[in-house]
């Protein structure tokens, strides 16, 4: 039943257009990077030949993997969320839930669709990270990193993955398109998570021997692990407790899976 909901999910991405237009849109963005970034190499800012090198050898590293890292959350969220919204919209949970264990099936189905079409964006991205360089003539050392970038996609797929799991609960717990939108954005953003530490960093103000706990929760916020992969390579040579963020990433998985299911099995549809 699971994957007779994935493959109606795949057919209505690709029939609606909404898959094509979000690879358009990444697409697009790394390509008004790069742009960018060659009319700066070419000098137009005054740049000398050691500066330009510079930043030609950098930018594969950071700008074109650490800022697309935060791009990444909007289209691998988006999709589960938009089908959920969709069906709460044409009111058509009746008609899909006729077998056993189907509101289980359809939950898993969104995370499981989640997790793939993280993996189809992040390759894409990273493809065109690659190439693109090339096209527009930048020089860069590909080869003896190809590990690494291979590395962070693998961490780029947890954390989309959790931002997955965490907006699939919101969209379910509102039942309501308009909410479901709002609560994605608030947190693919960082808005929400922002918003948090702020409030918790509030804490050792009137709770001065709380410094240690509030740091420790802190760290396992999803928007504290979104900040490693905005180091792009770099979270490779800094510090950085690999061991850690796996299991936070898995942790919020798998507590926003079960939540969504059993708020979904209660609710009267």
């Amino acid at each position: 039943m699971m994957m007779n909901f994935v493959h109606s999910d795949l057919y209505r991405l690709r029939k609606s257009g909404t898959l094509w237009g979000m690879m358009l849109f990444c697409f697009a963005f790394l390509l008004m990077r790069y742009l960018f970034e060659w009319i700066t190499v070419k000098g137009m800012f005054g740049l000398s030949p050691a500066e330009s090198s510079v930043i030609a050898r950098s930018f594969l590293d950071y700008l074109a993997i650490g800022s697309t890292s935060g791009l990444l959350l909007v289209p691998t969220t988006w999709f589960a969320v938009w089908l959920i919204a969709s069906d709460y919209k044409a009111h058509s949970f009746k008609s899909l839930f006729a077998t056993p264990h189907a509101r289980r099936d359809y939950i898993l189905s969104k995370l499981a669709l989640s997790v793939f079409l993280s993996a189809v964006v992040i390759i894409f991205m990273l493809v065109c990270s690659a190439f693109m360089p090339i096209v527009f003539g930048l020089q860069f050392e590909l080869v003896p990193r190809v590990q690494q970038i291979i590395g962070w996609g693998v961490l780029a797929l947890l954390v989309n993955s959790m931002y997955s799991a965490i907006c699939i609960f919101f969209a379910i717990l509102v039942a309501n398109e308009t909410m479901a939108w709002v609560c994605n954005m608030l947190l693919v953003l960082g808005l929400a998570g922002a918003a948090v530490m702020a409030g918790l960093n509030l804490i050792p103000l009137v709770l001065p021997g709380s410094t240690e706990i509030v740091h420790a929760i802190s760290g396992c916020l999803p928007v504290a692990q979104c900040a490693f992969m905005d180091r792009g390579l770099d979270v490779f040579i800094q510090s950085f407790d690999l061991q850690h963020f796996i299991l936070v990433c898995l942790a919020w998985i798998i507590v926003s899976g079960i939540a969504s299911m059993v708020i979904f099995r209660r609710r009267a549809l």
